[in-house]
């Protein structure tokens, strides 16, 4: 008997006993009627967890988390032996369908031991030796444990397991798994029962093993690149959060440094803080939590577990300022970016060095040392996104506009050293890690890079400092590409493979020296640019000045905002454009802080890989 035999007998047996209790259960609401609970959904579990609990909440009988208040006793106790039965019943309903999604034994422990998302269970399950063995799960998720556990338990795991599948390498053989469906559907399958069955059922995830849940089913939609669902899978996080008191809890813990719950519940915060955050300044929404979510400016400077929280609770507090900025209208708001950037500045000047340097990574060592190494560059990351994404609307006001020049030179060297990061991350072959969110900083980082170099035109080439760092600008963007075509690959990377498309067309405009033909003009829509119109100035590049000023439209824009002709000629050559290509945005002429794609753009998961080509894309090139 071949192992697939074996692995498919084994499933069908569990399925057999699993349908056996499945009737009895049934049996069980035949003969007892179940209580009404108030909330409709038909969810049942204990009271929420913690003892700080706003104290209007005991003054009502709250059915829909489960809190019903003591009244006096009944003379027969039959009444609550047939309460608790039918309980039971209905946690077994929850259960059975959970049950019945889990792999066997053998896949699970093949699926972990080949994913590149292995770091990522520390999310949940951190261990205390940096030495850990983080790669293997047999001791957290035992198949045989799992099948006795609560709904919320099993929900976690088919969350986690659904990461580790999301982040399976390209080459990876999926005929060796015992499914009996495709990839695709087993993950749909995960995602909606989890869904449908747990996080729906507000007394289910109000707890801080639901709350892990819905942190897992999150971070599934980031990686996955479908920002809109994270976006509401976060934002019902933090609700739930601040239902449990978990901020109070963080602001206890900060005053008093003791107590590993408290610790646990502070920690927790920290994360949906996070992410609300996080997604907030890629949305454009403002975010769900004033800037006193971390308490006092002297909490900021107490470590929960190390110097990386420290770090990620000050980039938090500066993403949520961006995000405040972002609802405001841009011509306004300047000073307010300049503010914010010594913010940023002065984060980095307080910074050891040790942070603000790559950690040198060791391919194919699954530690918790090794995952912390892997979250360092993603917080590095983090840091140059968020300087690119606050200087990025002026930047496009500065192909025209002078005042503007530092927002532009922010942006390119944000954008190289996020682009440095991801290729160290990538020299690993972990095409998956973190997957589309980072691929997507990564295109928009290499769109800017092309963008400045373009539009500050041939006669920079005269500089030898300034045309050493385009070639090796460049460089850099075709290893983007390189990696990316290896990443695109997989038949659900789609952003991957758009991204190549974009900044190959970008790239093809960048080439001097040759017929480009109808690159000559380029219309292109990309997030956070808008529509970008790229047209190649037919003047030669060793054209006289009076011809350059007779016959290049921006350079007369550029020249009329200077009373002084001198004063424009001695800058001229520094700011560039018009001389190589025109860049127009349109973008720089309204008063939004930047573009943000529709929501729709961001549901990527409903992209079938068979109908991609019909789907609504985030990038549009038109030449």
């Amino acid at each position: 008997m071949t192992s697939s035999d074996s692995g498919l007998r084994a499933r069908l047996q569990r399925v057999e006993r699993l349908l056996d209790r499945l009737i009895e259960v049934d049996d069980t609401n035949e003969s007892e009627s179940l209580p009404n609970l108030g909330s409709g959904d038909g969810s049942v579990t204990a009271p929420i967890e913690g003892d700080h609990q706003p104290p209007l909440i005991s003054l009502f009988d709250n059915a829909v988390f489960g809190r019903q208040e003591q009244s006096t006793p009944s003379e027969d106790p039959s009444p609550q032996r047939s309460t608790l039965s039918a309980t039971n019943a209905k946690t077994e309903k929850l259960r059975l369908p959970l049950i019945a999604l889990l792999p066997s034994q053998e896949d699970a422990d093949l699926i972990t031991a080949s994913t590149n998302g292995w770091g990522l269970r520390q999310v949940v399950y951190a261990g205390d030796d940096p030495g850990h063995p983080i790669g293997d799960i047999r001791p957290f998720f035992d198949i045989l444990s799992l099948s006795k556990a609560s709904a919320v338990t099993i929900a976690r795991f088919l969350l986690y397991l659904a990461i580790c599948i999301q982040q399976l390498p390209p080459e990876f053989d999926a005929g060796k798994l015992h499914f009996s469906s495709p990839i695709e559907t087993v993950l749909q399958k995960y995602l909606n029962s989890v869904t449908d069955l747990v996080t729906s059922k507000d007394d289910l995830v109000c707890s801080m093993e639901g709350l892990e849940v819905l942190l897992l089913q999150s971070l599934f939609y980031i990686n996955d690149g479908n920002l809109r669902r994270a976006w509401l899978c976060g934002r019902r996080t933090m609700n739930m959060a601040q239902f449990m008191g978990l901020q109070k809890a963080y602001l206890r813990y900060m005053r008093e440094q003791k107590g590993d719950e408290e610790k646990f519940k502070a920690t927790m915060w920290l994360k949906v803080v996070i992410v609300d955050r996080y997604l907030a300044v890629l949305l454009g929404f403002p975010v769900g939590v004033g800037d006193d979510c971390f308490g006092d400016e002297s909490y900021l400077r107490i470590p929960i577990s190390g110097l990386i929280d420290l770090v990620v609770r000050r980039l938090s507090i500066i993403a949520g300022l961006i995000a405040t900025r972002n609802q405001r209208e841009l011509l306004t708001t300047y000073t307010h970016t300049l503010e914010i950037d010594e913010k940023l500045d002065q984060l980095a000047r307080e910074l050891p060095k040790s942070w603000c340097e790559i950690p040198v990574l060791c391919p194919g060592e699954r530690t918790l040392e090794e995952a912390n190494k892997y979250d360092l560059i993603t917080h590095q990351m983090w840091y140059f996104q968020l300087t690119q994404l606050l200087h990025l609307p002026w930047m496009l006001r500065a192909f025209t506009d002078s005042r503007y020049e530092y927002s532009k030179l922010s942006c390119l060297n944000a954008s190289r050293e996020m682009i440095i990061r991801y290729l160290a991350l990538r020299s690993m072959n972990n095409t998956q890690m973190h997957a589309r969110v980072v691929d997507f900083a990564t295109i928009i980082a290499s769109v800017t890079i092309i963008l400045i170099h373009v539009g500050s035109g041939s006669n920079i080439e005269n500089q030898r400092d300034v045309g050493h760092r385009k070639h090796s600008d460049m460089e850099l963007v075709n290893k983007v590409v390189e990696s990316m075509r290896v990443v695109a690959q997989g038949s659900r990377e789609f952003m991957a493979r758009q991204g190549v498309e974009v900044v190959e067309a970008l790239l093809s405009v960048g080439e001097t020296g040759k017929d480009n033909g109808a690159r000559g003009k380029l219309q292109l829509t990309i997030p956070f640019y808008g529509t970008i119109h790229i047209t190649r100035n037919m003047i030669p590049v060793n054209a006289t000045r009076d011809q350059q000023k007779a016959d290049d439209p921006i350079d007369e824009l550029l020249q009329s905002q200077y009373a002084d002709a001198a004063a424009y000629d001695q800058i001229s050559g520094v700011l560039g454009p018009g001389f190589g290509h025109h860049l127009s945005f349109d973008q720089a002429n309204i008063s939004d802080p930047s573009w943000f794609p529709p929501l729709e753009a961001w549901d990527l998961d409903n992209m079938a890989a068979s109908t991609i080509g019909d789907s609504y894309s985030l990038w549009d090139i038109n030449s």
